[in-house]
């Protein structure tokens, strides 16, 4: 089976005042992403340790 390849470019309009500025917007948003992530994933493994006999 043939694999196709795509490329897609993505525009956005923003009003950060230097590129320094938006990388730590961007940063500081995934890293509480990655914050909230490893909360449920340790939630949900505690609720499944409680469920086991």
């Amino acid at each position: 089976m043939e694999q196709k390849t795509t490329k897609e470019t993505r525009y956005f309009l923003l009003s950060f005042s230097s590129v320094k500025t938006f990388a730590t917007a961007v940063r500081s948003h995934w890293g509480i992403g990655a914050i909230r992530f490893a909360e449920m994933s340790e939630s949900s493994r505690m609720a499944s340790k409680e469920k086991a006999p």
